[in-house]
């Protein structure tokens, strides 16, 4: 539970903008050093044309159930039993294998409303169990039994247990991509110093474009980094883009009361500013009224993708202050941020420049709840050269000439 007040982003949740069709567009990278590589776990598609969120697994941070209110059992070894007014992950299997089993066709939404009550009567009549519209025990066991797994034929990625937010306290979504990945539990450990349960999802070469991130082999060993909008199902080398993820999360009322991006690393070389304003928007689209923590993107002073990577952060800039709902981060304008000795390379940070970063999301999501303005630092003072101290010195005096240095200019950093 949230020790803080949370008046200024108390949400409610609506109805999201539905979803475009399929972006038509497919883009192709090359394996650069400077770019994230994929190693995230393998993944299937779903058999049918509607995304489904993905099945339950254990994510970073602690988990907590959204508003459920299954009945209990005494008995550990049977299922609990789900009626209407449940809401949750369990409900939303269920609801899937009732699709699979008797052709359904209910919302898989992860609530037990009268169309679930429905199709559960219409299953246990079918195979002449007591008909009470309650899915207990011999019910969810039948049907999956004669599921037999089809309605897990979707992708294998972490399905939040941090809800929809609003009656729970402080509850954070994270997405992220390689600067995250395995380190999820460090990033949930510092929101949770402040009171709030994380779903954090980090993965290398994730980007925002609305797609499936496959690595595919080329003839010459290397992989090539391909945006595809609708893989072969059992294709094992794709991963689920930010906006991918994001629409899962969503699909199943999983978003919590704030979200966090923290995207880029890769958009910034593979898009344009037309194309993250495209896929900003949708962001918007996505997460109903909840506020969006966006953070900027930096990387290695002097590298090739820095421009790139400047260019991004300034096209977010833009686009924050006018976006409802947006709120800016501005890592790129920290000091860790534009120390360069904070990079392993030219993009991916060592483990005390990670754990600032880790921090810096912290502090704001702490000040979004308070009420306070984001920790964005002021701009950075352009390096300045210090002069080499004087060593004359008087016979009469054993002090040197102190040091000096030309004075801190206020300018900007170039974006």
């Amino acid at each position: 539970m949230c020790v803080v007040t949370v008046l200024s982003v108390t949400v409610l949740w609506m109805t999201r903008d539905a979803a475009p069709g399929p972006i038509a567009d497919v883009e192709t990278t090359g394996n650069d050093s400077d770019r994230d590589s994929d190693t995230g776990d393998a993944a299937q598609m779903p058999t049918s044309t509607e995304r489904l969120p993905a099945t339950p697994s254990t994510i970073a941070g602690s988990p907590v159930t959204s508003r459920t209110t299954t009945t209990d059992t005494p008995n550990p070894d049977l299922l609990a039993t789900l009626a209407a007014g449940d809401t949750g992950i369990e409900v939303l299997l269920l609801q899937r294998m009732l699709n699979i089993v008797v052709q359904a066709e209910i919302a898989a939404d992860g609530i037990y409303g009268p169309s679930t009550s429905a199709a559960v009567a219409t299953f246990q009549r079918s195979v002449a169990l007591p008909v009470t519209g309650d899915a207990d025990h011999e019910t969810r066991t039948m049907l999956a039994a004669i599921d037999a797994g089809r309605s897990m034929l979707t992708p294998t990625w972490p399905l939040p247990t941090i809800g929809d937010g609003g009656a729970d306290g402080c509850q954070v979504a994270v997405i992220g991509d390689s600067l995250i990945d395995g380190l999820e539990r460090l990033h949930a450990d510092r929101l949770a110093e402040i009171g709030c349960a994380a779903a954090v999802d980090g993965v290398s070469g994730r980007t925002m474009t609305f797609g499936w991130h496959c690595t595919l082999l080329q003839l010459d060993g290397r992989r090539s980094q391909v945006l595809l909008d609708d893989p072969e199902p059992g294709n094992d080398s794709c991963a689920p883009s930010g906006l991918e993820l994001l629409e899962m999360w969503s699909d199943a009322r999983a978003l919590g009361d704030i979200v966090v991006l923290a995207l880029g690393t890769n958009d910034a070389s593979a898009l344009d500013e037309q194309r993250w304003v495209a896929r900003w928007e949708r962001v918007l689209a996505f997460t109903g009224a909840r506020p969006v923590i966006v953070l900027t993107t930096q990387a290695r002073a002097g590298s090739s993708i820095a421009p790139a990577q400047a260019a991004y952060s300034e096209a977010l800039r833009r686009w924050c202050v006018t976006a409802e709902r947006c709120v800016l981060a501005d890592w790129a304008l920290t000091a860790v941020a534009n120390d360069v000795d904070s990079y392993r390379d030219s993009v991916h940070l060592v483990r005390t420049a990670t754990d600032a970063r880790a921090s810096f999301i912290r502090d704001a999501v702490s000040a979004l709840l308070t009420g306070r303005p984001s920790p964005n630092p002021t701009p950075i003072p352009t390096p300045t050269t210090t002069m080499i101290p004087s060593t004359t010195s008087t016979t009469s005096s054993t002090s040197t000439t102190a040091p000096s240095t030309t004075a801190p200019s206020t300018t900007a950093p170039s974006t």
